[in-house]
C-alpha cells in the first residue's frame, strides 16, 4: 500500500502542507539528534551532501547546518518543492526518482524518513546501485512497527497538529483553512503516519533483508528522549 502522498493524483498543495508538518515535528522533536552526532563523527569521501526524497526540505537543511561536516547540500525529490534557497543550497527543480538516477561519489548521500516508502526490492536496488556506484548513503528511519509508535504518529496527526502547527509552521491563510476550517492535512498525516508504521522495519529485519549479504552495509540503532532512529549507513567503496 502506498502513502497518499506517493500517488501522482494526490494535490500538490495537501503533499506540501503534509511536508512541512512533517519535517518540521521531526525538527521540533529533536529526533535527528544521535543521526547528526553520528555524521559528526565519521569521515565522509565527499563534503557535498545530497538529500534524497527531500520533500519540504526542512530536515535536509537542518542536518547540513548542523553537521558542519560538508559544504553544500543538494535537495531532489519526485515532487520537488519551488523555493528559493541560500547559494549553497540547491533544490532540483527537475523531477528526480530514487529508483531512476544515477549515484555518484561526487555526493555523500541521506535519505530521511523515506526508505519505508519502498518495497524490499526496491530498497535493495537502492542499496545496490549506490553501492556499484562507490557512494556513501546513510539512511535514516524514525519509525518502527511497534504499537507505541503508532500511537505516537496518531497523536502526532490529529492532536499534534492542532497545537503545534502555529509554533513549528510560517501560517498561511492555505495553511489555517486546511488545519482548523477544512481539517485535511490532520487527516492525510494521519492516514500517512499509520501506513508508515506499518511499512517500517525493525533493526533485525534491515539486517537479515539488507546486511545480511551486505559487509558495507552497517545497521545500527540511535535513540533518545524522541524516540529510536534506524540507521542503515552504505560505506563507500574504498
Amino acid at each position: 500500500m502506498k502513502e497518499l502522498e506517493d500517488h501522482t493524483w494526490f494535490p500538490d498543495f495537501l503533499r506540501v502542507e503534509q511536508a512541512e508538518f512533517i519535517g518540521q515535528m521531526a525538527v521540533f522533536s529533536g529526533i535527528y539528534k544521535p543521526f547528526i552526532q553520528l555524521l559528526k563523527n565519521c569521515v565522509h569521501n565527499s563534503d557535498s551532501l545530497h538529500d534524497l526524497c527531500s520533500g519540504s526540505g526542512v530536515p535536509g537543511l537542518h542536518i547540513f547546518n548542523a553537521s558542519t561536516s560538508f559544504k553544500s547540500l543538494t535537495l531532489s525529490d519526485k515532487f520537488p518543492l519551488q523555493k528559493q534557497w541560500p547559494d549553497n543550497i540547491r533544490y532540483l527543480s527537475i523531477s528526480t526518482d530514487i529508483l531512476e538516477m544515477e549515484f555518484t561519489p561526487q555526493y555523500c548521500y541521506i535519505l530521511l524518513n523515506a526508505f519505508h516508502h519502498f518495497n524490499e526490492e526496491e530498497q535493495n536496488s537502492i542499496i545496490k546501485r549506490c553501492q556499484e556506484a562507490g557512494a556513501e548513503m546513510y539512511i535514516a528511519e524514525i519509525l518502527e512497527p511497534t504499537l507505541m509508535c503508532a500511537i505516537k504518529v496518531f497523536l502526532a496527526g490529529t492532536i499534534g497538529v492542532l497545537l503545534l502547527t502555529p509554533f513549528i509552521c510560517k501560517m498561511t491563510w492555505r495553511k489555517f483553512i486546511l488545519t482548523y476550517l477544512i481539517p485535511l492535512n490532520s487527516i492525510t498525516v494521519s492516514i500517512d503516519g499509520i501506513i508508515s508504521v506499518f511499512k517500517s522495519k525493525s533493526q533485525s529485519r534491515y539486517i537479515n533483508q539488507l546486511a545480511k549479504d551486505n559487509k558495507q552495509l552497517n545497521v545500527l540503532r540511535l535513540s533518545n528522549l524522541a524516540g529510536p532512529s534506524i540507521i542503515l549507513h552504505l560505506q563507500a567503496c574504498a
